[in-house]
């Protein structure tokens, strides 16, 4: 079987026209790259080297304080292919980056831990719906959430319960799994908190303060498990140096394949 099909190889480009760039809001530098002009945000730190991340808002430069723009807009040319790449492929547009729109609705299919829960309505139709009534998994094959409002309830009403228990049952999962690695790796976690950061799934403190994004209940066990594994070797190691990737590796020797596929989901939009 072949790798590529004949009609991609010689598809022409009206067939397939470019994804548009991703470009910052609130930009204070733009270049000219791969011949598509790329606005930025330049930031000044205390550091070595020039860095470049991509997040949804665009291209985010940091760079010493003593490097002069013409040099940090010359290392951006010479990474230009790779960052005009990745701005294409994280602009909303982009087919991998369309994002579930969640349909608070009785008989709804709520993501949830790599697999879906149906959701049921589960109060009589002459029912008053309460402000945020608590809702619960009933077991069965497959289980079902329900959630004591009628059917045609407001679906702001229908989230905003769903997602107090979703938000519980995050923080069961999160803490089941810190408990698990945590005396692998030697380390404590002195607090849990559940994040709704819009740039990281998770983050870790020197005082042992470990932050995870609630969303994370979304996808795979394994991606959280990478996630929550990831921040406990922060409290070894407070960088990204290659004595902290052992320690992941340590710990999910396929720990790279998870990186890549946690970069490549998204999370779904609650309404």
């Amino acid at each position: 079987m072949p790798l590529f099909s004949s009609a991609l190889l010689h598809a022409s480009p009206e067939a397939t026209p470019r994804q548009p760039l991703l470009q910052h809001p609130e930009p204070n530098g733009h270049l000219l790259l791969q011949g598509e002009m790329v606005h930025y945000l330049l930031q000044r730190a205390r550091r070595r080297s020039v860095g470049m991340r991509i997040t949804d808002q665009g291209l985010v430069v940091t760079a010493p304080g003593w490097l002069a723009l013409p040099q940090v807009e010359a290392i951006l040319q010479r990474k230009g292919a790779w960052i005009v790449g990745k701005l294409r492929a994280h602009h909303p547009s982009h087919p991998d980056r369309q994002q579930t729109v969640l349909q608070w609705q009785d008989g709804m299919l709520l993501p949830y831990l790599g697999g879906h829960i149906p959701l049921h309505l589960t109060a009589p139709d002459s029912a008053r719906p309460r402000r945020s009534p608590a809702a619960r998994l009933l077991p069965g094959e497959p289980p079902v959430l329900a959630v004591p409002l009628p059917v045609g309830t407001d679906p702001e009403l229908v989230s905003r319960s769903v997602q107090r228990w979703f938000r519980e049952q995050a923080l069961e999962h999160f803490t089941q799994r810190i408990a698990c690695f945590a005396p692998i790796l030697g380390v404590r976690c002195q607090s849990l908190q559940l994040s709704s950061a819009r740039t990281r799934w998770g983050s870790a403190s020197a005082r042992g303060v470990i932050r995870l994004h609630w969303g994370l209940l979304h996808f795979a066990p394994e991606l959280v498990d990478y996630v929550v594994v990831h921040e406990l070797c922060h409290l070894r190691e407070m960088n990204h140096s290659v004595r902290f990737w052992q320690l992941v590796e340590s710990i999910l020797p396929d720990y790279r394949r998870l990186r890549q596929q946690l970069k490549a989901v998204r999370l779904p939009v609650w309404q």
